[in-house]
């Protein structure tokens, strides 16, 4: 209850094809969606930047948006912090269960 699960997102807001809520029918959902496609990220010398894909990309999306909410009023930390990220989130039509509330919104 106290961990939020991120979804990855393409250029379209589609989910990407390795991110899905559903996999697992025993439990466990998506909370939130950030992108997740072909991000461009800091690379090992001597490539220094490449783009690439994963959940892994979409997670620091959606805690750099946790962390200007955080900033913006110190009563967001905790459950008001993932309360106003899921209240805040724009509503996509893909399941709850890919998106959970939708993709991150900026404060």
């Amino acid at each position: 209850p106290s961990t939020m699960a991120v979804g990855a997102l393409d250029r379209e807001c589609k989910v990407a094809w390795f991110s899905c809520g559903g996999l697992n029918p025993d439990g466990g959902q998506v909370d939130i969606a950030g992108p997740g496609v072909d991000i461009h990220s800091s690379w090992p010398r001597p490539t220094l930047y490449k783009s690439i894909s994963g959940t892994s990309m979409a997670t620091p999306h959606v805690a750099g948006i946790a962390a200007l909410w955080a900033e913006c009023d110190a009563q967001f930390r905790g459950r008001a912090l993932m309360s106003i990220l899921t209240q805040s989130a724009r509503r996509l039509a893909r399941p709850a269960r890919d998106v959970g509330a939708g993709l991150v919104q900026a404060p």
